[in-house]
């Protein structure tokens, strides 16, 4: 096991815990940027490629998230 991750982790963990900023705030960047994972766009394509996308779903999401 690699002992960045966990040190990451952890700093990330003490952070969140004494600023209240959101961990996805700060790990999202550290894991695209620092370690290479790639981002969730990707991953979104690779289910909308599946099949596993329920559209009509999608786009009243989208309805309602796009204009704020």
């Amino acid at each position: 096991m690699d002992w960045t991750f966990s040190l990451v982790g952890l700093g990330v963990g003490l952070l969140v815990g004494v600023t209240g900023i959101g961990g996805g705030a700060l790990m999202t960047p550290v894991l695209v940027l620092g370690f290479g994972v790639p981002a969730a766009l990707v991953a979104g394509a690779g289910h909308l490629a599946l099949g596993n996308v329920d559209l009509p779903l999608l786009g009243a999401l989208l309805v309602g998230s796009l204009p704020g």
